[in-house]
């Protein structure tokens, strides 16, 4: 590959009022507008009022197309649901030439979290209020060399005379050089590509890392994804017929099968116990803004409370980005599963507030502590960073089940690490939060299980009701009050009443 990538733009921003494009071939724009609008119409026709609130919250769709299905050349990108200034809906889309020596398995093979940039760069652009379009175009075109360095990280095409045998279904065994054991699918990609595209030609595959309707999958489809399906790509409606999983697929499935979509559908959880209810309240406190969020669903067992940072840009970002990864979990079979899908979902939303951090141009710091529980058979778990905290109430004995990560400020505590006394979010005065969402490179979450008894009653707070209300205080408004509501309510008036200086969230949850 001697040419350098360009990144091409093209779709709707909120900031604009008209179609933005650049860098973008006609040869592919023609067929990609044509089938974006193709789409939108058929599921605007299948979903009728519900569309435009199933279009805003579908996700990020990553893309890789062979040459001929959407214009003569094979290209790969990102597409991501947006609106224009007036209200009118397209989605933004990034791409990218793939050479024409890589087929697009071995591609999607190695994307990995290299596409993670520039998927929170298009969501960055998505979510400003009030977006430079320049600034953003150059940001987007300097995405091209590390795009080029992915595609060179691919490995050497494949070349010979007995290479077509690949896609005839010949037995014939294979010798293929590699370079590293850890090179295998790359080195097999352009094997199965040649035998997937006899069977899908022109071949297209489609990934993503899902949304609250859509769990993460992949699909394989001949040519490009037909209007009446493009609704799926909204909704995750893979059983509607025009869809076939792999879970289904038997090893005589007929030759002329055109799609397919590979997911991993999460086993039935065991049922919650009868009597679990939960509730949850947030107020901006002392504060002008709320940095706080949190999550409550007591359908799969799972809460939390997350506190953005005092001092730093976009504290509110990173609170409501932990708690929205973890509205998207799928339902868990086990509490381990449970736990190891918060750890994985809060690592992805730490690395991605990490990387902007450390852009060249613009960085944004933007961290967030966060406690979660989680219950099922029988068993609590909580995970947490920084000084939001857990609480249980148990035959009128209050216990804290977490230890804030904070340490002391002195004088030679560097700059960086005080989040700002008396800020929103910011530990308690004269201290610094040593843990967060965001505030390294790897997240460290500290972990507390414990067994379940009826009668159990759970507190998930941020620091601003704890920096107004020593423990004393808590147990007694815990106790007070059966409904879970009003006892939210009241733990966050109290908290206002005792005029703190922060914002405020309290979730409380009854077993």
């Amino acid at each position: 590959m001697s040419d350098t990538v360009e990144v091409g733009i093209y779709g709707k921003l909120p900031s604009h009022g008209d179609f933005l494009q650049r860098r973008v071939p006609p040869e592919f724009l023609t067929p990609w507008d044509d089938w974006l609008q193709a789409g939108i119409a058929a599921s605007r026709s299948a979903l009728a009022d519900q569309w435009a609130d199933t279009y805003l919250t579908s996700p990020v769709w990553r893309f890789a197309l062979s040459a001929s299905a959407c214009g003569r050349v094979a290209v790969a990108g990102l597409m991501a649901p947006s609106v224009d200034r007036v209200g009118r809906f397209f989605p933004l889309t990034l791409m990218w030439r793939l050479p024409p020596q890589l087929p697009p398995i071995v591609y999607a093979s190695i994307t990995g979290m290299a596409l993670a940039p520039a998927e929170q760069l298009l969501i960055d652009g998505l979510t400003a209020e009030a977006l430079d379009f320049e600034h953003f175009d150059e940001e987007v075109s300097l995405l091209g060399p590390s795009v080029e360095a992915l595609l060179r990280s691919a490995a050497e095409p494949l070349e010979g005379d007995d290479l077509d045998q690949a896609s005839h279904g010949r037995d014939v065994a294979w010798h293929v050089p590699t370079g590293s054991s850890g090179s295998v699918m790359s080195a097999f990609g352009a094997m199965l590509s040649r035998a997937l595209d006899v069977e899908y030609k022109p071949l297209t595959i489609w990934w993503t890392d899902g949304s609250a309707a859509i769990e993460p999958c992949c699909l394989l489809i001949r040519g490009m994804p037909s209007a009446d399906s493009f609704v799926s790509l909204l909704d995750g409606s893979w059983n509607s017929g025009l869809w076939r999983s792999v879970r289904t697929v038997s090893a005589a499935a007929s030759t002329s099968l055109t799609t397919t979509v590979v997911r991993a559908a999460p086993a039935e959880p065991p049922a919650l116990p009868a009597g679990l209810r939960a509730s949850g309240l947030t107020d901006s406190g002392g504060r002008p803004a709320n940095q706080d969020a949190f999550l409550e669903r007591t359908s799969i067992g799972l809460w939390a409370v997350a506190d953005g940072l005092g001092g730093l840009s976009a504290g509110e970002v990173a609170s409501q980005m932990a708690c929205d990864v973890l509205a998207s979990l799928m339902p868990s079979a086990t509490l381990d599963a449970t736990i190891e899908d918060v750890r994985r979902s809060l690592d992805e939303v730490n690395a991605t507030l990490y990387r902007a951090s450390q852009r060249p141009l613009d960085p944004v710091q933007s961290c967030s502590t966060v406690v979660a529980l989680a219950i099922r058979e029988g068993r609590a778990a909580i995970l947490w960073a920084g000084d939001s905290r857990a609480y249980r109430l148990r035959y009128q004995t209050l216990e804290r089940l977490t230890a804030d990560h904070i340490e002391e400020l002195t004088p030679d505590t560097p700059a960086e690490k005080s989040n700002g006394e008396g800020a929103p979010g910011a530990a308690a005065p004269g201290t610094a939060v040593t843990r967060a969402v965001g505030g390294t490179d790897s997240l460290e979450l500290d972990l507390r299980v414990e067994a379940v008894e009826p009668g159990d009653r759970f507190l998930l707070c941020s620091d601003g009701l704890t920096r107004a209300l020593d423990d004393r205080i808590l147990s007694q408004l815990l106790a007070a009050e059966r409904d879970p509501e009003l006892c939210a309510r009241r733990l966050v008036f109290a908290a206002n009443q005792a005029h703190t200086d922060d914002n405020v969230t309290a979730v409380v949850i009854d077993s």
